[in-house]
């Protein structure tokens, strides 16, 4: 799962403690993406089936599986993982997938989400005309806007786009 900090801000924007906690090992996240293991690791190798990315870890292969998930999470998941650790990668990766992962934030709040603190202000509004709120409790766009006014009051004059 990946998050960026102006992600983790918005969902954690109502937290008890006032102010945002460090983000949860497992919760809402930008994308989501599977550990696919080899066949000799998975629980039905066949891969038209709903279990094939599950692994199969049993007491007559468990070394087995132990090294295939090392090797996959080594060669794959860590190197994916910290290509997307990068905004412009992780809002790529949003807009055209080539990595196994799915988006789980619609693209235009993805895309507010990841350029907030750096997109000049007219591209952020004209994204807003985009959202679609999804109940009458929604503030994204009132979270983005004061968020916006917050980033312009601390930029020297200069340098505001």
């Amino acid at each position: 799962m990946t998050r960026t900090a102006p992600y983790w801000e918005w969902i954690d924007r109502h937290s008890a403690i006032g102010s945002a906690r460090a983000p949860i090992a497992f919760g809402p996240a930008v994308l989501a993406g599977s550990v696919i293991p080899p066949t000799q690791a998975a629980h039905a190798p066949d891969p038209a089936m709903s279990f094939r990315e599950r692994w199969a870890l049993r007491e007559d292969n468990r070394l087995a599986c132990g090294e295939a998930l090392a090797t996959v999470l080594h060669e794959e998941a860590v190197p994916q993982i910290v290509h997307l650790l990068d905004r412009s990668n992780l809002l790529q990766e949003c807009r055209h997938p080539a990595l196994p992962v799915v988006r789980l934030v619609p693209l235009t709040r993805v895309e507010i989400l990841l350029r907030v603190d750096d997109a000049p202000y007219e591209e952020i509004e004209s994204l807003l005309a985009d959202v679609q709120l999804v109940s009458p409790h929604d503030d994204f766009i009132t979270w983005t806007r004061q968020r916006l006014t917050a980033r312009n009051a601390v930029q020297p004059a200069a340098t505001r786009s």
